[in-house]
This record gives C-alpha cells, structure tokens and sequence, in this order.
C-alpha cells in the first residue's frame, strides 16, 4: 500500500508518526450542477507542508465527490500521551482553518489513531472513517477523534464502544483483517475482565448483533442463518473462531459487491460517452457530477477498466468517427470535425497528421470507397500542418 502511495501521489514516509483524517463537507451547487468549491479544496490539500508543527499533510480523493482523506506524518519525540495528543489536535485545527480561510468552508472531520509505521494507515483511515461518521451525527463542522470515542462507553458492557464501531466500519469496508483484530481484541477484553456466565452470554450475542445488522444494512441478508451455528459455543476461543468466520463471509461478499458495483458504473459511464462523445462540453468533470463520483476516483477506474484513460478514449472514438464519414460522405472536413464534438479544427488536423501520417484530406482520397469528392477546405488543409 505504501509503496503504491509513494508512487502515485508522491508521498514520502519518513515521518516518526503517522495518523488519516477524513473530511467532508455540504456541497455547494453551481449552476451547472458542480461544486465550485470542490475542486479548489482538492488542489488546497493535495500536499501541504505544515513545517511550524513538523507536519506534512497528503490529500486524497474519495469516490464521494464532496470527501477526501488527508494522510499525515508528523515528527515528535516519543514522550507523554497528552502532549502528542495536543499535537494531532494542533495539526487538525491547522488544516480546518486553512479550509475555512481559502475555500469559506467548514468542514466535518474524523482523525483516526496514529501510529510509528506507514503500513498501518489503513487501520488508521478504518478509525479516521469512524470518527467521521460520529462527526456527521453531530452536525457540520464539529470534529471527532477516533480514541475519544471510548469516552461515551456505556458502563453496562464490557467492550468498549470504539472497539464496536471500528468492527463496524472495517466490516463496511471489506477490511477483514482489522475486523479480525476487532473480533480479537473484543474477546480479549473479556478474558481479562472474566464476567458472570450469563453476562457474558449477552456481550457475546451484543457483538453478534452488531455484525448482523451491519450485514443487514449492507443488504448481506442470508447471513442470518450462521445464528444457531455461532451462538452454539464452548469456549471464547470457539466463540472467536465462528466470528471470525462470520466477518470473513461478510468482507467477502462486500468486496464481490463493490467491484460488482464499480463495474456496473462504469459500463453505465461507458455507454453514456458512447452514445454522447460527440458533445464537446463532455469532460471528467461533467460525468463526475452526473453520477456523483470524485474526478479523480472516475479517472482511475475508468483507466483500469479501459486500460486507457478519459480523454484518450474520447480522442479515440471522434477520430474513428471522423474517419468513418471521410471514407462515407462527402461533407467537409470542417463540418465533420465539428460535428464529432471538436472545436479546435486546425488543432485537431494537427493531431490526426501525426497519428496518421497524413491530412484528413489526404487520408480521404488515399481511402475513400465511394469516389467521394474533395472538398475545398480539405484542399485548404495544409497550412495547419
């Protein structure tokens, strides 16, 4: 993961600590249906060096249009818990207010848990997730962090509730190794604390609960049927066993959903673009605001379905176009290139040359099939070249 980061975004692990904040906020809607803020944001975070707290912060898009993930590394003598601490604290404030002063946002954020090692990020944007999503509970721009969620623990159970909620967001997002742990770390708790029979039986059945309805939510219903095979136990290390079964069937069929999903998007997107490439106002940024995705998650899913990205796609699909009425009509050239979506004709013969070796009008009487005439303006086409 962090080698694919470093790669990709540019990003640079040689920090002493290392922590995710996830942040959201209320789009606000233009016109033409995009949000002019977003893409202001994403170029305000992309990469922001904060050196007074000895702080760099990453931004990254997520596939909601209007959130994105900040990975941090910060550098900081490892000493008492409150000052480092205050420290994340100082870094989140930092980077609210210069949201709020550049794009006059107010932005809601989750940080998640840091951590010495770049390879535990991906605990640590499950726990960023979390504390979100209690942050949306409690309205626009308040901001929670992941380890304060233990404080609203209701004293009647035995597993804390950010353990609970952690085991939630990781189930929500197919991270079966985090939810394991969640599993583990749930049962550990009760090892240690060794409650009456009884008591235990109902924890137990609260940490089922919260599974099931997970998967309930997720529309992953026939696990339902694992209730008389899980709840059947001997033994806590039994107990863990079946859980950690259940959560390995639940991630599985969220990861099957997803790339099912994904896909389905994208054969949407694509047959969207085939029927309309020739609309020159089609771009990343139209079709991202049509289905509400992010540019960038667009932008790298349709690549890897394609195998080639947006806009080399959409060159592709006009040139074929173009040359498909060369070889058929007898229009001019001008009115075709037009009539593909490009405006830019001598740009566009510029670009068909070097592609081709040739001239539109030179391709059309080297190709053409049914005698078709040349037009004066593909006889006036040389000089763009």
């Amino acid at each position: 993961m962090t080698t694919k980061l470093s790669e990709t975004l540019g990003i640079r692990f040689d920090r002493s600590h290392y922590f995710v904040v996830c942040m959201g906020w209320e789009p606000s809607l233009s016109l033409s249906g995009q949000d002019p803020e977003h893409r202001s944001v994403m170029q305000l975070m992309g990469d922001v060096p904060l050196p007074e707290l000895s702080a760099h912060a990453y931004g990254v898009e997520l596939p909601h249009p209007n959130q994105l993930a900040l990975i941090v590394g910060f550098d900081a003598v490892t000493g008492h818990e409150a000052r480092l601490q205050a420290l994340m604290e100082s870094i989140v404030d930092a980077l609210r207010a210069m949201v709020a002063e550049h794009a006059d946002l107010s932005p809601t954020m989750g940080a998640g848990t840091r951590y010495s090692y770049p390879e535990q990020l991906n605990q640590s944007y499950i726990e960023a997730s979390t504390a979100f999503e209690a942050s949306m509970l409690h309205g626009q721009g308040t901001t929670t962090f992941f380890n304060k969620l233990s404080d609203t623990r209701d004293s009647s159970f035995w597993v804390p509730k950010d353990v609970l909620l952690k085991l939630v967001q990781s189930l929500k997002q197919g991270s079966y190794d985090v939810a394991v742990q969640m599993v583990s770390t749930a049962l550990n708790n009760l090892k240690i604390e060794k409650p009456a029979v009884p008591l235990l039986r109902c924890i137990c059945f609260d940490i089922l609960n919260t599974m099931l309805k997970t998967a309930s939510e997720l529309g992953i219903h026939h696990v339902v049927n694992e209730i008389p095979r899980v709840t059947s136990f001997d033994s806590l290390e039994d107990l863990e066993k079946k859980l950690t079964s259940l959560a390995a069937e639940i991630c599985a069929q969220v990861e099957a959903m997803s790339e099912t999903e994904e896909n389905s998007l994208m054969d949407q997107i694509t047959a969207f673009i085939d029927e309309n490439f020739t609309d020159y106002t089609l771009s990343l940024g139209t079709i991202s605001a049509k289905y509400s995705i992010s540019s960038s998650y667009f932008s790298r899913s349709f690549k890897e379905k394609m195998g080639i990205n947006f806009s080399q796609y959409i060159w592709q699909k006009r040139m074929d176009e173009v040359i498909r009425q060369l070889l058929h009509t007898n229009d001019p050239l001008k009115d075709i290139i037009i009539r593909v979506g490009y405006l830019d004709t001598p740009n566009f013969i510029r670009k068909f040359k070097k592609e081709q070796g040739c001239t539109p009008g030179q391709y059309r009487k080297m190709h053409s099939q049914n005698g078709a005439s040349v037009s004066s303006d593909d006889e006036d086409e040389d000089w763009v070249g």
